[in-house]
Formats: structure tokens, sequence, C-alpha cells
């Protein structure tokens, strides 16, 4: 039989030899003979078994195998035609069948239709015929379906080859070890479910706007993120302006906003042209009008506005009048009046307040205001309250609400008081505490003070000598250890916030001693401090005119010690180091009421005169006339500089005499720049201020008559304007200008009467 005749049962048999063994030999077998498996391992030929069907009992070996084929062999079967019970020759070469029996050879067809040995390809195994899970052994090639690889390495989304070290058991995780082979990780991989014990789970924010809330969770619990509660307002959440960064709360600037357009309530504009007044324009940016000339108005054209100069005139169309102003409707002319109405500034008395008259007219008050100090006629009711004035807060420790309060520092401060306080206590504070701002101290009529225990209506107020700032009960009696701060009102058990009267009477002493409520001494007495008690008879009142020393031998004493001393004498009053004071009268000298002398006979005596004259002295003769300048009283108001020995003949020229000063200081009025035209100035100086294009201006004055001399000076630097002249009558003048005024003038003005 040669190797083309019946492939099929060929093959059956040399696929044999690739499971059980190889041919050792090249044999031929005769017509109708198949090879056969002998017992010494070698392939012999035998005749086929003449019934072929099912084989059954048991297969334990290769020679139950073959005889199990033989067994099954028909006699009918043919290769190539022959019936194999006849002899038939099979050529096995040995190059192709002997010693093949290698783990990586196999038996196959080739493409001649002959079987060989060789590698297993793809065409050799049918689709589902080889359980992957326990057939295959070693790495399956990426050529044939596989990956060439037997574990994986992941770093990031990518894959890549690693290998597998130790032993890895079912069931059980894998982990990567520090050379980055996959290793058994010791346990099976988790459910998801989980189990074991949480000590700290936190999360946090570097949002100002977000709070974490119940974090960390070291057991079991939620971790919330909530909106911040008590934010700043007008803040939004937005990166830094103008620059890269983190978006947190800020405060919205003018580079967080576009430039908002007109459909959208904007301008679609970035700038305003200062001055102008903008226009309407659709739904585009708009126009503006320009201020144009001085005095111009806002005009329509029927069109749009501009800026037009006014016409001049006009025609009253109505003028209606309510109570209680009378006179209307006025529609050409008319005169409008108010019968209850306060018409005329004459008709306000100067400097006074107003207050209400219950009908349309106000009333004047018994308040004045001359701009300095508000005066009154009437009393004062402050009620419940009290008067207090201002002060700033120490920056350090500062003040308390309703707590004494005292001054520190310099520029002095307000600071609460000390425990240890018993002068110098300001008063209550009643607003503004604190270290910062103006505090507002209370020092007269009802406050409300914090005691520092129980209280008896009536009894005194002093500072407290255990609670710093607190008021304390200081008895019944007048207390002669601290200040006498007031009343007060109320009986308390214990201490708290109450009302006291600040300021009585008593108050006012200080702490002058147990005698402040008893002056000392005899009536008419000057009181002195004796020991803390007050004591009298070193000074006294001796009739409605006179203070005088109690008798010729008490002294004054100017400074300390060996100092000079005043004396009782019997021309009056004399010094001990023999300057002089002497009053009385000197018959050669116009009978005068006071003389003064820096020595007896020496120049410079002063001598005051009844007659109302100061004279001075050019003589070492304090006995005669040695009088060269003297200051007169003229006449009513007037004083004049003369040689004081004819005061009966005022305004001679021979007797006046010379008067130097370094400055002269008047009463003037000066009116402030843009307040142009006539002025009452009742004064001997001040300005007026004369309007551009203006020549002139009237001061109405008082001090001015037609016999006045009035000196006039333009204080402007002017190009044109020069004083032309200057015209007095009585009670007021006119300042003439030789030429208008090129702007606003200042001009000041100085009256002189002889």
């Amino acid at each position: 039989m040669s190797k083309k005749k019946n492939l099929s049962l060929a093959f059956i048999t040399l696929l044999l030899v690739l499971v059980f063994g190889s041919i050792a030999q090249a044999q031929t077998c005769a017509d109708g003979q198949v090879p056969v498996w002998s017992s010494t391992l070698k392939w012999t030929c035998a005749a086929p078994p003449v019934v072929w069907g099912g084989i059954t009992g048991t297969v334990s070996n290769q020679t139950d195998l073959q005889s199990a084929l033989n067994g099954k062999v028909p006699t009918t079967t043919t290769v190539n035609g022959k019936a194999l019970s006849s002899n038939i020759t099979l050529t096995l070469a040995s190059a192709d069948f002997a010693n093949q029996g290698t783990t990586t050879t196999v038996l196959h067809g080739n493409a001649a239709g002959n079987p060989s040995f060789g590698s297993l390809v793809n065409a050799d195994i049918a689709a589902g015929t080889i359980d992957l899970t326990t057939k295959v052994t070693g790495i399956l090639p990426t050529a044939n379906g596989g990956t060439g690889v037997n574990n994986f390495t992941f770093s990031g989304s990518t894959q890549k080859a690693a290998t597998a070290s130790g032993t890895l058991t079912s069931g059980d995780c894998v982990k990567f070890d520090a050379s980055g082979n996959v290793i058994d990780a010791g346990a099976p991989c988790g459910t998801g479910s989980g189990s074991g014990t949480v000590t700290s789970v936190g999360l946090s924010t570097n949002a100002s706007y977000l709070t974490i809330g119940s974090s960390p969770v070291t057991t079991s619990g939620t971790i919330t993120v909530n909106k911040t509660a008590a934010l700043a307002g007008n803040q939004v959440v937005a990166t830094p302006d103008g620059v890269a960064g983190v978006a947190d709360l800020r405060a919205l600037v003018n580079g967080d906003l576009p430039t908002v357009n007109v459909a959208h309530g904007g301008t679609g504009l970035t700038t305003l042209t200062a001055n102008n007044v903008i226009l309407g324009n659709g739904t585009t940016a708009p126009l503006f009008v320009a201020p144009g000339t001085s005095g111009n108005l806002l005009t329509s054209n029927g069109t749009t506005w501009t800026s037009a100069t006014p016409a001049a005139g006009g025609t009253v169309t109505s003028v209606a009048t309510t109570s209680p102003i009378t006179g209307g409707p006025i529609t050409t002319t008319g005169t409008i009046a108010c019968a209850t109405c306060t018409t005329s500034a004459s008709a306000l008395t100067a400097n006074s307040i107003l207050k209400g008259s219950g009908g349309q007219a106000m009333a004047t008050s018994s308040l004045t205001d001359n701009g300095t100090l508000v005066t009154t006629g009437e009393h004062i009711d402050l009620t419940t309250n009290a008067i207090a004035f201002q002060i700033a807060n120490a920056g350090t420790t500062g003040t308390t609400l309703n707590k004494l309060a005292k001054l520190t520092g310099a520029p002095s401060t307000a600071v609460i008081t000390a425990t240890t306080d018993t002068t110098g206590i300001l008063g209550v504070v009643i607003g503004g505490a604190g270290t910062t701002g103006n505090a507002s101290i209370a020092i007269m009529g009802q406050v409300q003070c914090v005691f520092d225990g129980a209280t008896t209506a009536g009894n005194y107020v002093i500072n407290s000598s255990t609670v710093a700032g607190d008021c304390k009960d200081g008895g019944s009696a007048f207390p002669n250890t601290s200040l006498v701060l007031g009343r007060i009102l109320s009986t308390n058990a214990a201490g708290g916030t109450f009302t006291m009267e600040m300021t009585t009477p008593d108050a006012s002493f200080g702490t002058g001693g147990n005698g402040k409520s008893s002056p000392g001494g005899s009536t008419n007495d000057f009181q002195w401090n004796n020991g803390g008690v007050f004591a009298g008879g070193s000074l006294q009142r001796q009739s409605s005119t006179i203070v005088g020393l109690p008798d010729s031998t008490w002294s004054f004493r100017f400074g300390g010690s060996g100092q000079p001393t005043l004396s009782s004498v019997s021309a009056g009053l004399s010094l001990t180091n023999g300057e002089m004071i002497a009053t009385g009268y000197r018959s050669s000298n116009n009978t005068p009421a006071l003389y003064m002398s820096p020595n007896v006979g020496a120049v410079g005596g002063l001598e005051v005169r009844t007659s109302g004259i100061v004279a001075f002295s050019n003589t070492t003769d304090a006995t005669s006339n040695g009088f060269d300048v003297a200051i007169s009283r003229t006449s009513a108001g007037k004083l004049e500089v003369d040689d004081g020995t004819n005061s009966a003949n005022p305004g001679t020229v021979a007797d006046l005499r010379d008067l130097l000063v370094r400055q002269h200081y008047v009463d003037q009025t000066i009116t402030a720049t843009g307040t142009t035209g006539n002025q009452t100035i009742n004064k001997a100086a001040g300005t007026v201020n004369i309007a551009a294009a203006g020549t002139t201006v009237t001061v109405t004055n008082s001090l001015v008559s037609t016999s006045s001399t009035i000196y006039c000076v333009i204080r402007t630097n002017d190009s044109t304007a020069t004083i032309k002249n200057v015209v007095p009558s009585s009670g007021s003048f006119v300042i003439n200008l030789s030429a208008a005024a090129t702007a606003e003038v200042s001009i000041g003005f100085f009256v002189v009467n002889k």
C-alpha cells in the first residue's frame, strides 16, 4: 500500500503514533493488513477485524486500543481501491516518522495531502476544540490572538507588561511590590461593602464663602459643605482684580463691570464730558450739550435741546397763593401779602432766637446768640436731663457708660476714674463711651450712675474706693475725704445703676474740710484753710466798698521770706524797701486821689487825679508840678494824651502830646469775597467789594459825619480800578472809582474823626 492510499485511515493511525510513540523503522504491510502497535512497542502489520462497529469494553492501554481497532476493521474497507484484507504495502520513511516524538511536533496533512510532522498551526485546530483553562500551557503569542505576556502592570491609563513573583493564590487580590512585580496581596479582594474602623476622615476648603460641617468624622457620620453665614455685605465670588488667581469673596471693582449699553440701562460710554447736560439718543450712546455762555438756559427748539441765551422779558399767566399768603391768583400784575407773617428783617430783634407763637408768625424768645455766646433771660429747666460736654476718649482704657471719668495725658483725654481718685473728677459718661471718638460727660442735672453698693435717697455721692469708675453712697453727712458729686435720688438695697442729681451747692466746696458748710471767723472775714477747716480774720470786708487788713499791725508780703511787705501808714500804704504807694491829696497838684513813685522824688511817678487825669512825673521833686504828660478824659467815652494841665480845655493843640505805639488794632468788619454792593458797617474800619464793571459803593456807618476823614485803599490788583474820591455824609460815605472795575475788587476803609 502506498502513502496515498486510504489517507483517512493512515492519518488516524499515524496520529496514534504522535500520541503513543514513534515507529522505529519502516514496515510494509500486505494487502488487507493494517499497522498494529505491538506489545514490544513497535508497529506491525496485521489483518483488520472482520466486523466494524462500536467499541465496547475497557480500553486501558495501547494493546487494548489496538485490539479493539483490529476487531473493527471491515474486510470490505479499501485503500485506493484495494480491500484492507488483501496485502498492501505502506512505506513509512524514517525521515517522516522515526524519532518525531518531541513535545512541539505534531502530525498533520501537508499541502499535497500527505501526512507529515511539523509545528501546530491555526488550521490544525477547529474552533472550540481546545479547553484554554486546562489544555493550554505557556504564553500565547500575539500572532495567535494572545498577549505575549503572563501578567500586567498598570501605570495611569497605560498597561505595561510585568513579571509575576511568587505564588498567586486563587481568589486573592494582587498588588505590586517595590520592583514593579505583581505579587499575591495575601487576602481576597473586598466586595465593596467594606469593614473595619474609621479613625478620622476630614474635609477642608480654602473658600471663605464655604463652611465644612461635621469634620472630621472619627466613627461614623456625614461631612457637609455649607454656605458660610454672616458674610460681609455686597461681595461676590470672583478671581483677583487684573491678575490670575483663585476665586474668592471680594467687593466688585470697576474692572468687573462691562460698559453697559443703552438697551440694558447704561450709557454705552466709559466717560462723560464734565459739566455737560446728557441728552437721550434712542438706543445709541447719549449726546451732550455744553454749558455755553454764562447765563444761558437749556432751551428746546422743538426737536432737541440747546444752550441758548434767554429771551428778555416774559408774561405772567397765573400766580396762585395759599394761606397765610393772600392776593392770588395774579394773572398779569398784582401784589401778594401775608398779614400774619414777619415781613421785614427790621421787625426782628438783633441776635434773637425765634420761637413758635401758636399762629403763623414767629415770636422772639428770651434766647439770644451774638455769634460766640448764647444767653437767656429765663430759667432753663432740664427736667430729668443733664448738661454735658464732649472730650476725646483715651485710646487706652478709655471710658465706660454710666461711670465716672477724669482727664489724663497731654493733650487731655477722658479716662475712667481710679478707686484712689478724690479730686479732678469731671462727671458721669452718658454717651460715646469707649477708646475712640468723643465721650459725652454730664456735669449738671439728673444722670444715671453705676453704684458699688446700697444707697439711701438724699445721701451724698462720691467716687467709689472699691470699683473703678463707680459712684458710692457717701452718707448723709457732708464727706470731707472726697469730692462730692451730688445726691442720690432713690433708696436701693444693693448696687446697680441709679439716678443721681449732680452738682449740688455743697459740691462746689471741693475738699475744703469740715468747716466748709459753716464758715469760720467773724462776720465779714475772708475765709482761709486752717488745717482742713475754714478760718477767718486776716482780711476783712470793712464796708460795702472797702476791703482791708484788720489793723495797722498787719502787712501784705510780696513773694517769700525777705521780700517786700505792704504796711499801713498814715499817708496810705508803703513798701518796706523804700518804694512807696501813697494815697491822699497834694494841694499843689490838683488834689490827686492816688500817687505812686518808685522812690521819693524819682522820675516816672504816677498820679491819678479826681478830675480823671493820669499824669506822669518828669522831675525829681515829688512836691512840685513836674508832670509833662497825661492821659485825660475829655468827654464821655473819649481820652486824649496831653500835658495834664488843661483838662478843662480838651483838644487844645498846644497841650497835646505824642503817643508812640508799635501797632494799631482797630475793630473792623471784613466783607466776604463774592458779597458785593452797599454795606452797613458801624465800625471805624472794614472792607467792601465792588462787582466787575461797577464804579461806586455806599457804606452806611453811624460813626461818620460830614467832617469825617475817610481813608480808602484798593486791596485787589485790578488793571483799571483806582480810587477817585470818598464823599462823607451824615451816617454814610460813598466810594467812587476812576474807572469801572475789570473784576470784583476789595476796598478797605479807615474812619478818622476829630
